[in-house]
């Protein structure tokens, strides 16, 4: 086919075997499956060009100022002098997306027009095109290129990948004759005869190489990894380069080599510039998959200032998820959970996330995070309906219900996130499900983890397993829960949580309104519990209204509140062969322990579920700061250890929240209320940002005249923190 001058749309067509040939001496036969020329734009989806033969672009040549879109079209088995899979022409901009060009090879040739180096096996570029999401794989080249050979500058190329691509001479997977920028690739098996077995970069040129990942590309000489000729200059940053052979990157004296936050098997770039050597711990090179495992060493280790780092990742996931980006062509993604998503429904990105809580466990792999969206989150329809964790989960909520939010948009006092038992009529619990979550262990499970969730509606009031954990029933599982509220839940045994068999950390956790006959806030049997700065007061049981710990079970409390929690007995009880270690933590009716109290909290508003502390509260600056896994933050979000009394001393408080002077106005912690407390206001109100950061505990989350005026009161009285 010959398109001149013209736009036609081509659709599921196949080119097969056909081979351009010009009669007249002079002339280059070229374009041996379709030549587009003079200007044209059109489109071509879903086609095959394969066995096809030109003196150049034996499948498809582009020229004369033309800019075709080629979409999921594959170039198989073509031939050519040069530019074996597709040739572009100068002046030309072809939109290239999720193309393969496989097995295609270059000859070279003497005629018509003199010497024809054997360059670009899969593809020779003289144009600037956009070329994302294709595979070059199995490609040859007698001379330079085994997959691409580019002799123009200005071009990016994008989430490439280059398999088994072979040269003669130089860069078996890319060949760059002129500057160019090359992000989200991979570069894997490639061979060079000379140098550049990944790619070769010529001389007196520009290449910047950003979040690309090379590994076991070989070259004769030297450069397995990348070589830079005579002059070149290559900045290498945020990339993997492992098993490359003889070496991962080569160059000559005169050019030169920035690498930096690179993962490289190359003991001379270590230690310096972000740069380590350490096992990249790609998922399985065995079936080309260079994923990272969750445990990679390349996860948030790169610099997020590098030079053309890309928006996404060769998968097109996110890039920067979690406030720094990873090294390499991969960046770890979530599976996206938004009960008001209208997309495909499979958890790739916020506009196609699951709608269903549990879908997104189903499909989620050991280690891999889940995000969930703000929204009310229902099990079922029925009362034995529940969530229920596989093990191995690390699952936030609090994300915007709206828009591509990333890491840093998360706020779960803002966003809501609640997983809920209330399925029947609401407000009605009789009808609700027995456990909002039900989850139950298997051999080798790993831990599952929740973060920034208010689980709540849950009732077991049935008889067995149906009568535990009217919040969550743990059954030989390992649970961490951070950031989390428990509120509203009831049951036999177990009101917010009940574990059997099972390992459970709380840390930053508040457990309030929850009901039970045995273990108001919580029921432990056979297991180990470990609390950290929570709050458990407002539950109720007949025995152990705060906790109760059954047979040949331990806890430990560490900084943490139990209090009012409407018991008859005590607020911890333990049974037989159970103990409750509990230190730094505020108790009612006492508990032997360091560090204990025995004091009126002074909870801003328990009554309206605000468990935050007031000024006069003895448990500010009375917890323990060498507490093991003491969280970094309270469950406001804001900072934990700092000086709640100012008296210069930063000692962490007791329970869930950590107290600051936000209250009298001073929103920058300095214990001053002055001027800059009033331009951090003026700011928030006068652009309608969100202010629940520095709005007054119990306030009503928004900064306005009401905060301004509590600033000029105690800052023109003179009544400050300090």
């Amino acid at each position: 086919m010959v398109i001149m001058g013209s736009n036609p749309t081509i659709t599921g067509c196949r080119f097969v075997d056909n081979e351009a040939v010009n009669p007249e001496p002079d002339k280059v036969p070229v374009g041996g499956g379709m030549l587009i020329n003079s200007s044209s734009s059109p489109t071509v989806t879903e086609c095959v060009f394969s066995g096809n033969s030109a003196e150049t672009g034996g499948g498809m040549q582009i020229e004369s100022s033309s800019s075709p879109t080629v979409t999921d079209c594959a170039f198989t088995g073509n031939s050519a002098a040069i530019g074996g899979g597709m040739a572009i022409g100068s002046g030309c901009s072809p939109t290239i997306t999720d193309c393969t060009f496989t097995a295609n090879q270059v000859h070279g040739g003497t005629l018509p027009i003199g010497g024809i180096p054997a360059n670009g096996g899969g593809m020779v570029n003289a144009g600037t095109p956009i070329m994302t999401g294709c595979v070059f794989s199995n490609n040859t080249a007698g001379d330079d290129g085994g997959g691409l050979y580019s002799g123009v500058a200005g071009w990016t190329l994008n989430r490439c990948t280059f398999l088994n691509n072979s040269a003669g001479n130089n860069g078996g997977g890319i060949f760059l004759w002129n500057s160019t920028t090359v992000t989200n690739c991979i570069l894997a098996y490639n061979s060079a005869s000379h140098r550049g077995g990944g790619i070769y970069i010529n001389s007196d040129i520009t290449a910047i190489v950003t979040n690309c990942t090379f590994y076991d590309n070989m070259a004769g000489d030297e450069g397995g990894g990348i070589f830079s000729g005579n002059y070149a200059t290559l900045t290498l940053t945020n990339s993997i380069l492992w098993a490359d052979m003889p070496d991962e990157v080569g160059k000559t004296v005169l050019a030169t080599v920035t690498v930096s936050y690179c993962d490289i098997q190359d003991t001379s770039y270590a230690g310096s510039s972000g740069n380590f050597v350490s096992d990249p711990l790609f998922v399985d090179v065995l079936t080309d998959n260079f994923h990272l495992k969750t445990e990679s060493p390349c996860i948030n280790a790169g610099n997020n200032s590098a030079p053309g780092i890309p928006a996404e990742d060769i998968d097109g996931n996110y890039r920067i998820m979690y406030g720094q980006v990873e090294i390499g062509a991969d960046e770890i993604a979530p599976i996206y959970v938004n009960a008001s998503a209208s997309g495909k429904n499979d958890g790739s990105k916020w506009p196609d996330a699951f709608t269903d809580f549990q879908d997104a466990v189903d499909s989620a792999l050991g280690g891999v995070d889940i995000w969930v969206a703000a929204g009310t989150y229902k099990p079922g329809n029925e009362r034995t309906d529940s969530f229920s964790l596989k093990g191995g989960e690390v699952i936030y909520g609090g994300f915007p219900d709206s828009g591509d939010s990333n890491w840093d948009d998360r706020d779960a006092r803002i966003y809501p996130t609640i997983l809920s038992g209330d399925i029947g009529v609401e407000g009605i619990i009789a009808d609700n499900c027995y456990h909002v979550l039900q989850n139950e262990g298997r051999a080798g499970q790993s831990v599952s983890y929740l973060d920034g969730f208010i689980i709540t509606g849950g009732n077991a009031d049935g008889s067995d397993e149906f009568g535990r954990g009217g919040g969550i029933y743990n059954f030989f599982f390992d649970l961490y829960l951070t950031n989390c509220l428990l509120v509203d839940n009831s049951a036999e045994i177990g009101g917010g949580v009940c574990s059997l068999g099972s390992f459970v950390s709380l840390i930053n956790c508040l457990l309030s309104g929850n009901t039970a006959l045995e273990g108001g806030g919580m029921y432990n049997f056979l297991s180990f519990t470990d609390l950290i700065n929570c709050t458990i007061s407002g539950n109720a049981a007949g025995v152990g209204g705060g906790a109760l710990n059954g047979g040949y079970s331990e806890m430990s409390a560490s900084n943490c509140i139990f209090w009012s929690n409407n018991i008859y007995d005590r607020e911890i009880y333990n049974g037989p062969d159970s103990i409750a270690m509990v230190s730094y933590s505020d108790v009612q009716g006492g508990y032997i322990g360091t560090g204990n109290i025995n004091s009126d909290p002074r909870f801003v508003n328990p009554d309206r579920g605000d468990f935050r502390l007031q000024p006069d509260s003895p448990c500010i600056e009375t917890g323990d700061n060498a507490v093991t896994d003491l969280p970094a933050t309270d469950l406001d979000g804001h900072p934990r250890i700092v000086d709640g009394d100012c008296n210069d001393i930063d000692v962490v408080d007791m329970g869930a929240y950590e107290f600051n002077w936000h209250g009298a106005g001073d929103f920058d912690n300095d214990c001053f209320i002055n001027f800059f407390d009033f331009s951090i206001s003026a700011r928030h109100w006068m652009t309608n940002e969100s202010f629940v950061d520095i709005a007054p505990p119990g306030g009503d989350g928004i900064v306005d005249f009401k905060e301004v005026a509590i600033i000029a009161d105690n800052w023109l009285v003179g009544i400050e923190p300090k």
